[in-house]
């Protein structure tokens, strides 16, 4: 606000007295102007009729004038608000669907059946089923082998796998097999016939998918083992892999503690001769630590190097480690001896250690256990790899 005429001083002075707060006070010639609080001004209006000068607001600054500014303008309120009411309207049905994975067989014969199951944009996103609806392309579309649907926000993803060509090399042919046990998680046939379910138990070994599928025209229930031909399988194999690692670590460990006693020998070099001098004969029954010196000028122009090796007597002794430190040492051992058996693309779900030593014993025994979920089928392409390396 902006003060002038009469007594300008008194009414600072009183309003200060009275506990009004004023700050940012300027004086410019016959004018002075200040900052209050919107609900003090009301309450200066005697101070100022006393003081015979007059008051004029020349801004105003704060939330409660921006909000008296935003009521007398209902557009700019109900502008926002309607915007993101149509934001979320819209955010309810499907804008886009997204076709991946699909080489030979056509975009728009997937987007027609996902269509006649409800995706299509324009859809209402709560009226979309996933799951039939990769029921129904796979059983409309004889050329995939695996069909997955996903939400992504307003667009929908449906990811396709076709069926592999079959090779014509001879040497390719065979079954897919079981890499290591475990249970199978996942078994998607891309060629050949399947030999187990999700959820069996497997063993090293076990054929998985086998190479062999039936002619074209023939249905595989009713024909003979003689009308089937023989290819080479493949497939997608997941399965639950459990994997353990054992670490182990002593109560107590041995330590040299030097005795006093010391053996020298020295090694003299120069040029092609050598001299070698030992104080006396180093036990092979004793424990030693060995220091080894070498003179300052070595391998400078000066062609003489003088190496002395110090050989300290030590006495064994035993030195206790707590159970904590052991306890920790056979943990770490036992992760270590598993992180070399789990191969680098596998899933890991459940990590876990327990000791499973007694606890009198004068060793500490850690066992590690990790599950996985990861590939374990190995087909006659990789079998072929392997025996050819």
């Amino acid at each position: 606000m902006r003060i002038s005429g009469g007594w300008i001083e008194r009414f600072i002075n009183r309003c200060l007295a009275a506990g009004f707060c004023l700050w940012h006070i300027k004086t410019d010639g016959q004018f002075t102007t200040m900052w209050m609080r919107a609900e003090d001004f009301k309450s200066v209006r005697d101070i100022a009729s006393d003081s015979h000068v007059q008051v004029e607001i020349v801004a105003r600054r704060g939330c409660p004038f921006v909000v008296g500014r935003l009521l007398k303008r209902k557009g700019l309120i109900i502008g926002p608000m309607l915007f993101f009411m149509l934001i979320c309207f819209f955010t309810l049905f499907v804008w886009q669907v997204e076709v991946v994975g699909n080489h030979t067989v056509g975009r728009e014969e997937i987007l027609a059946l996902a269509g006649e199951n409800g995706i299509y944009v324009g859809a209402l996103r709560s009226s979309v089923e996933p799951h039939e609806t990769e029921q129904a392309i796979l059983a409309n579309c004889g050329r995939l082998v695996w069909c997955g649907v996903r939400e992504e926000g307003t667009r929908i993803v449906v990811e396709v796998v076709e069926k592999t060509p079959r090779r014509a090399d001879a040497d390719c042919v065979g079954d897919v097999v079981a890499r290591t046990d475990g249970v199978l998680t996942e078994l998607i046939v891309l060629a050949g016939t399947a030999a187990k379910v999700s959820g069996d138990t497997v063993k090293k070994g076990d054929v998985l998918i086998r190479g062999v599928e039936p002619r074209y025209g023939m249905d595989a229930d009713d024909i003979a083992d003689d009308a089937l031909r023989t290819i080479g399988a493949k497939g997608i194999v997941r399965a639950r892999v459990w994997y353990e690692g054992y670490g182990e670590a002593p109560l107590e460990t041995m330590k040299g503690e030097r005795t006093g006693r010391a053996i020298y020998a020295v090694n003299i070099a120069m040029g092609v001769y050598s001299f070698d001098w030992q104080s006396e004969e180093i036990s092979e029954s004793s424990l030693y630590e060995t220091e080894k010196k070498m003179v300052k000028w070595r391998n400078q122009i000066f062609p003489v190097e003088i190496i002395t090796h110090i050989y300290y007597e030590c006495e064994p002794i035993r030195v206790p480690i707590s159970e904590e430190e052991a306890t920790s040492l056979a943990k770490q051992r036992a992760w270590q001896s598993i992180a070399e058996q789990i191969p680098k693309d596998a899933e890991v779900k459940v990590r876990r250690d327990d000791i499973i030593s007694e606890p009198s014993a004068s060793i500490v025994r850690a066992r590690a256990i990790v599950e996985t979920i990861e590939e374990i089928g190995i087909g006659p392409d990789s079998a072929k790899t392997e025996t050819e390396e």
